[in-house]
């Protein structure tokens, strides 16, 4: 007999992608609150969306974890109006893009419920990116 029990809980996917050395970046709110940020990675969230993870510091405020969160039916919706797939390099430029936008309207603390950017948010980033 093992001296253990395996647990039959579904355990989540790991986060893939983050750079070996964590790199801080900084970003200036609009709201005149400095931001200290730094990317965890990514992963698959069912087979309905991917979601990504920041570390993210506000002045001097402890550590909070913000995710982002592309569902797939938002993506499906903006590649039908743009009328081709979004590269994952433009998926990734819509999360930060969507964090930021987090950052610049946020007064409180960082809020725990994840960003979901709409598909007509993907679109006008993707506009401001001039990928459009």
């Amino acid at each position: 007999m093992w001296p253990f029990r395996v647990s039959k809980k579904s355990v989540a996917p790991e986060f893939r992608g983050a750079p070996a050395v964590r790199r801080i970046k900084h970003y200036a709110a609009e709201n005149g609150h400095t931001y200290r940020y730094f990317y965890c990675g990514w992963r698959l969230n069912g087979s309905d969306a991917t979601e990504y993870m920041f570390e993210c510091r506000r002045d001097t405020s402890a550590p909070e974890t913000v995710r982002v969160i592309l569902s797939r039916e938002n993506l499906d919706a903006c590649a039908a109006q743009i009328g081709r797939n979004l590269l994952s390099s433009e998926q990734y430029a819509i999360v930060k893009l969507a964090l930021f936008r987090s950052f610049d309207s946020s007064n409180d603390a960082l809020s725990e419920a994840p960003i979901v950017p709409s598909s007509g948010e993907m679109i006008e980033l993707l506009q401001q990116l001039g990928r459009m």
